[in-house]
């Protein structure tokens, strides 16, 4: 433009441009571009056409942008907002050109503002993984919660957990929301794998206010390898007895298990080599002869965990009984007549073996003694008198 005076002098105008409408976007949106958002650009008047024009920019709240919101010459706003990040900012822009300022010339525009909005849209929670776990049957091992979650939104405290267990009857699992821990118990032997959930209270500050509605809760998970591990039963085989060979001696055996859903199978060794007998923890045995002997209970559960535990039995030796069978109890013979003997044994011990006399006692005389033959638990034998008188066998 030109100066009215005593001679033309040039002088530069103003450039002007329209602003475009406010700009809204979610959190964590992706680099926005709008094309022709700001309109008319104009450097001036015609005779100001060839200068050339830049956008100056600047806002009030710059920690809300990774990528600063920019104009380029054609009239394109650009920007990226910062991770996790959410709020408003007023932008300013005004347009220079290259006019300069000569005589009091004017080469920027009016500032103009407008506002950027980032919705804040609620972020997943997110779980960093568990090192498997490893729980005997019958105790329980926990999982601290707060260390594996991290959530930009929604404090630790605030945050709800599930646990589910894919390993059926192998464990059971609770999630403790006060101590927030979640409590691993092994029940059987096994490996499963548990799912943590964590779900957040979505984001306070709530959505766009349009569909779909962005404070929503969500949700992330994790997943634990636990293993279980059997543990033999702990067996009493009850207290030391004593008993007399031949009779009958009753055994009542006890056992705990911290596998609850295991079964069990029953073996008694009496320890004298007879065939072991399984199937209860009661048992009832005779022994045969007199000795101290040790007996074995063993109790094995379906995982093969072996559980023994021994008693100590004394069984005393019982003296046998005889019984004379011939000659009856009086008998009158001949000198010198061959007189048959005999008689039985009989003893509790049955793998005893014995040794027997015969013992002939006469008035005023010495006993005499002979070696009986003895077969087993019969006595059979033959003596003759070679002299006259009254003899007690």
């Amino acid at each position: 433009a030109e100066k009215l005076g005593k001679k033309p002098v040039a002088v530069n105008d103003a450039p002007g441009f329209v602003k475009g409408a406010d700009q809204m976007v979610q959190e964590d949106a992706a680099p926005q571009t709008v094309p022709n958002w700001a309109a008319a650009s104009s450097a001036g008047p015609s005779d100001e056409a060839n200068q050339s024009l830049t956008f100056q920019v600047s806002n009030n709240n710059p920690a809300l942008f990774i990528v600063q919101p920019a104009i380029s010459a054609d009239g394109t706003l650009t920007y990226t907002s910062a991770p996790d990040s959410s709020g408003s900012a007023q932008v300013t822009a005004q347009l220079r050109d290259n006019g300069g300022l000569d005589n009091g010339g004017i080469d920027i525009s009016a500032a103009q503002s407008f506002i950027i909005r980032v919705t804040p849209v609620n972020d997943r929670p997110v779980l960093s993984s568990v090192a498997p776990v490893t729980v005997d049957e019958g105790s329980s091992v926990t999982i601290q919660l707060n260390p594996i979650v991290t959530d930009v939104e929604t404090p630790d405290d605030q945050i709800t957990w599930t646990a589910i267990s894919s390993g059926g009857s192998a464990l059971t699992v609770s999630v403790d929301s006060t101590a927030r821990v979640v409590a691993i118990k092994g029940i059987d032997d096994g490996i499963a794998t548990v799912t943590l959930t964590a779900t957040d209270r979505g984001d306070p500050n709530g959505g766009s206010g349009q569909a779909p509605d962005y404070s929503e809760a969500l949700s992330a998970s994790t997943t634990v390898s636990v293993t279980v591990k059997n543990l033999a039963p702990l067996v009493a085989a009850g207290a030391d007895q004593v008993a007399n060979e031949g009779s009958a001696v009753n055994f009542a055996g006890t056992f705990s298990d911290a596998g609850a859903a295991d079964t069990h199978t029953y073996n008694w060794d009496f320890g004298d080599g007879s065939a072991t007998v399984s199937g209860s923890l009661n048992a009832t045995h005779a022994y045969a002869d007199n000795g101290v002997y040790t007996v074995t209970l063993t109790v094995t559960d379906d995982d093969g965990g072996v559980g023994r535990d021994t008693l100590i039995m004394t069984v005393n030796n019982v003296p046998p009984s005889v019984q004379i069978l011939e000659p009856p109890s009086e008998l009158v013979v001949a000198v010198n007549t061959p007189v048959p003997f005999s008689g039985t044994i009989t003893d509790p011990g049955v793998n005893d073996t014995h040794a027997a006399t015969w013992t002939f006692r006469t008035v005023g005389a010495p006993d005499e003694v002979f070696l009986a033959e003895v077969n087993g638990l019969t006595i059979s034998d033959q003596f003759q008198f070679p002299a006259a008188g009254v003899y007690f066998i």
